[in-house]
């Protein structure tokens, strides 16, 4: 057996392959008429196949539906996503103590340098490791993510005011914003995941054929299907051409 496929793939690469045969044919051909004397006068042979029709008849062995690994897809997009939640998060303004006078604000991501750098990384891997296990079961853990996460972020602020050089001072204000920005983040993201999962559960049907004229020796008249398929083969050249900057660009255009 062999998915169906791979088997019209394969067909199809045979008939292009066929072609590139026939050409480097020509090419050694016509490098032996020029060397002759009576034959360089001669027309090098070219043989091109423009229009291919091929009729195939397989049966189908079996049909399944691959399960769809959405648990991965959903873990990998919130990752990729990560930084521009971090990066929305930190430019959050909160009030710092003992630097600046407390009318002043400065975003989180100051607040952070100001005390110890590294407290920002194991912040970030906090509400990483939130977001994360929240999606362990679902999408439906990202409703409720951005109060998950403000809490996330007084802890780390909590770390910030006890390494002694920044006091933070934070106001409902800012827990406000924290929590809205959060779960703005979630619902956007909640909504792209919604639409790819729903695409990879409509995964089309892996089709298992018998191909060979053992296999389909067995197989009764009913039982076979058959697939047309007419292929035509165009044919391509390099051009070069500057582009704005002057740089010369190579690219292959239909002949």
């Amino acid at each position: 057996m062999a998915k169906l496929t791979d088997v019209l793939g394969a067909l199809l690469r045979d008939v292009a392959e066929s072609r590139i045969q026939a050409d480097l044919f020509s090419r050694q051909a016509s490098i032996e008429y020029l060397n002759d004397p009576v034959l360089k006068n001669f027309p090098v042979p070219r043989a091109e196949v423009r229009v291919a029709d091929i009729d195939f008849r397989f049966a189908v062995a079996t049909a399944t539906r691959t399960p769809v690994p959405t648990d991965k897809i959903i873990r990998a997009a919130v990752q990729s996503r990560i930084p521009e939640l971090n990066s929305a998060l930190l430019k959050i303004p909160f009030k710092a103590l003992r630097t600046q006078p407390v009318t002043s604000a400065r975003p989180l991501g100051e607040l952070f340098a100001a005390s110890r750098p590294e407290l920002e990384k194991a912040w970030t891997e906090n509400f990483t490791e939130t977001v994360q296990s929240r999606v362990e079961n679902g999408l439906e853990g990202l409703k409720t993510v951005g109060k998950d996460l403000a809490t996330v972020a007084l802890k780390g602020l909590r770390e910030v005011s006890r390494s002694g050089n920044v006091a933070v001072f934070v106001g409902t204000d800012a827990q406000k914003l924290f929590q809205e920005r959060a779960q703005s983040w979630a619902d956007r993201l909640q909504g792209e995941l919604k639409e790819v999962t729903t695409d990879s559960e409509e995964e089309p049907l892996q089709l298992e054929a018998l191909i060979t004229r053992e296999d389909l020796a067995e197989i009764p008249e009913h039982a076979l299907s058959q697939i047309k398929l007419t292929v035509v083969i165009e044919n391509y050249e390099w051009h070069e051409s500057e582009d704005e900057k002057g740089v010369l660009r190579r690219k292959l255009l239909l002949r």
